[in-house]
């Protein structure tokens, strides 16, 4: 392995980490009912990561957990803090069937990308199904392989 090479992984594994101990943060608080933090910085002011919306809402969350009606305010709650960290992109990987958790809290039809469209952000939609749910078997390739075909469908 090259030196190169060695750094990059370094980087990577850098940036893993930032990532996990972000989300093992923001999860804890959310799990309290504190939204003061919903998303950790992977790169200052560029680049944040975070669980779908209300993933660890202390009476909403939970792996799997469809939303009713009644979370409409948590998950608008939810998206003004994601909003006011200045967040105007979001690539989502969330997968079809975790879309499908919220269909009662949004109108008719509407998907949450659809929701994030209409409140102005950009929105890139990547889906798969969470590598922690299904293995991280070749999860890079199945990232890279999966953002070139959702960059490339307009060409």
């Amino acid at each position: 392995m090259t030196k190169r090479r060695l750094g990059v992984d370094a980087e990577l594994n850098q940036i893993a980490h930032t990532i996990k101990d972000g989300i093992r943060k923001f999860r804890e608080l959310n799990k309290r009912g504190d939204y003061s933090q919903v998303m950790t910085w992977v790169i200052e002011g560029s680049l944040a990561c975070t669980a779908r919306p209300l993933r660890y809402h202390p009476d909403y969350g939970g792996s799997g957990n469809p939303l009713p009606a009644e979370a409409k305010p948590e998950l608008d709650k939810w998206i003004g803090f994601v909003r006011t960290e200045g967040i105007v992109s979001i690539i989502s990987f969330v997968s079809e069937k975790e879309l499908a958790l919220y269909s009662e809290p949004l109108p008719d039809g509407m998907t949450l990308i659809d929701y994030y469209k209409s409140l102005g952000f950009r929105v890139c939609h990547v889906p798969w199904s969470d590598p922690a749910h299904t293995g991280y078997a070749n999860f890079q390739s199945e990232v890279e392989e999966k953002l070139e075909a959702e960059f490339n469908k307009d060409d």
